[in-house]
């Protein structure tokens, strides 16, 4: 009877012995796991600015993102005082604005989304409204509602640019351009 219960004892020892081990291996494991999802922590940023290069130039941004402050959380990030800028061949020569007291940028899809006021500035119109989605992949800005056009520049000369063939400065109504 003696040599059964040392037999039981012996495996139970061994049990108690590999508990800690376990125990490590979960914690090692549930750490590994938390550094990977560290990208969902939320980071606060002030002063945002980010810029966006396109498939054609990697010396000058197709496009700059500023934030008065931005909340980072994955590929998302939530800018307060959103603008967003289009360049053209230097830092300093702007296409097109859009600002707006907040907006939403993914990083992944590279589009904007607003839903406040939003006010897109270039040298053809000035457009006021509310709410937008930009896209920077197909070079469009949306204004979802309250819609108010105004044509700036000289008509005369965007149509002869237009049967001239250049197409460089074309606003379409549909808005493929910024």
């Amino acid at each position: 009877m003696f040599p059964f219960f040392a037999k039981r004892r012996y495996s139970v020892f061994k049990l108690m012995l590999s508990i800690p081990l376990y125990l490590a291996i979960l914690l090692l494991f549930d750490s590994a796991a938390n550094a990977q999802n560290s990208d969902d922590t939320p980071t606060i940023l002030n002063d945002f600015k980010q810029p966006e290069y396109g498939e054609h130039s990697s010396d000058v941004p197709e496009m700059m993102i500023y934030g008065k402050k931005a909340t980072t959380a994955g590929v998302l990030v939530y800018l307060e005082d959103l603008r967003i800028e289009w360049l053209e061949d230097a830092l300093d020569q702007i296409k097109a604005t859009v600002t707006t007291s907040y907006g939403v940028y993914d990083k992944s899809t590279k589009i904007m989304k607003g839903d406040k006021d939003v006010h897109f500035v270039s040298d053809s119109m000035t457009v006021d409204g509310i709410g937008f989605t930009a896209d920077q992949q197909k070079k469009n800005v949306r204004i979802n509602s309250n819609v108010k056009v105004v044509l700036t520049g000289d008509l005369k000369t965007l149509n002869q640019k237009m049967k001239d063939g250049d197409t460089s400065n074309k606003n379409t109504s549909n808005g493929d351009n910024p």
